[in-house]
């Protein structure tokens, strides 16, 4: 197997001495011993993705007890989360499936090791998978440590500078929020700023406004009548079916003119003193995406980071 292969390459190889595992290994003597007993799981020590990560984890500070914990979890969800995956791949247009079993479990182990939810994971495991925007394995673990050891420990996504920045942000939402008659404390931040620390690679923000299957339907009704627009009404009725209510058709009544969308950006150079693309210092294809949300829609992905 993979890894009786790799030790054989490595005792091939004379004169050379590492640490692996916490395990001296002198390859000159001809044997290995790297990686012993790292985990209980006989799946696992069969994986060189999982072997190499159980490493990681180890040089970072958790013990081998730790290790047994994290393994236990793969051995157990493993099956559910690769079939959650693929089913979900399989009904969405836009995403293939990029990761090995090896790399998957790999994922699970650093994913467990960061108190993950079951949820961020499978939801982080699909959002990597999408054909325009993979993210590979070593990207993936990178970012969710980037989630959880910086975005979420300090409270405020990548672009933006400090809290107090975040939270102006978060005020000009809820305000307009009560102008349109609706609850401000449902906002919440999602995508590649919570995880991509090359603020290059950053294509827009992504704004969930979170709400139940109930609250989701009258908001449908509410906003369909608040237009006469025929077409703008279509929309609505198709864009429901899909769980979701786009800003640029959201609207206070019929004899109020702006949308949701076109009021954020007016509101956000008020607030700010510049155009958006300017302020984040993005070219004009940058776009700022605020969206109502019903619980579990395709487009209901985590992490979430919401606004004060």
């Amino acid at each position: 197997d993979k890894v009786s292969e790799f030790f054989a390459d490595v005792s091939r190889t004379a004169g050379t001495a590492g640490k692996l595992g916490g395990e001296v290994v002198n390859i000159s003597e001809g044997w290995v011993k790297a990686w012993d007993g790292l985990f209980p799981s006989e799946t696992l020590r069969k994986n060189i993705d999982a072997l190499t990560e159980g490493d990681y984890l180890l040089g970072k500070g958790f013990t081998k007890s730790d290790l047994n914990g994290f393994a236990t979890y793969v051995d157990n969800a493993f099956p559910g989360t690769k079939s959650t995956l693929t089913s979900w791949i399989n009904s969405s247009s836009g995403f293939n499936l990029i990761h090995t079993d090896d790399q998957i479990q790999a994922i699970m182990l650093r994913a467990k090791s960061l108190d993950l939810s079951p949820k961020e994971i499978d939801d982080l495991l699909f959002t990597s998978c999408r054909v325009n925007k993979q993210i590979p394995a070593a990207n993936l673990m990178q970012q969710m440590d980037n989630w959880v050891n910086v975005v979420k420990d300090r409270g405020y996504p990548y672009l933006f500078s400090s809290v107090s920045e975040y939270d102006q942000f978060g005020i000009v939402l809820k305000n307009l929020a009560d102008d349109f008659n609706i609850p401000g404390n449902k906002f919440n931040m999602q995508g590649s700023s919570l995880r991509n620390s090359n603020v290059g690679e950053i294509g827009d923000l992504d704004i969930a406004y979170r709400v139940d299957e109930a609250t989701f339907n009258s908001l449908v009704s509410r906003f369909h009548d608040a237009t006469t627009n025929p077409t703008t009404k279509n929309n609505i009725i198709e864009e429901s079916l899909k769980g979701k209510i786009s800003s640029y058709n959201m609207f206070i009544d019929i004899q109020t003119n702006g949308s949701f969308k076109g009021r954020f950006f007016t509101e956000f150079q008020n607030v700010f003193g510049s155009e958006y693309q300017t302020y984040f210092n993005k070219p004009s294809s940058f776009d700022i995406q605020i969206t109502i949300i019903k619980d579990g829609a395709p487009l209901d992905v985590s992490p979430y980071l919401k606004f004060n």
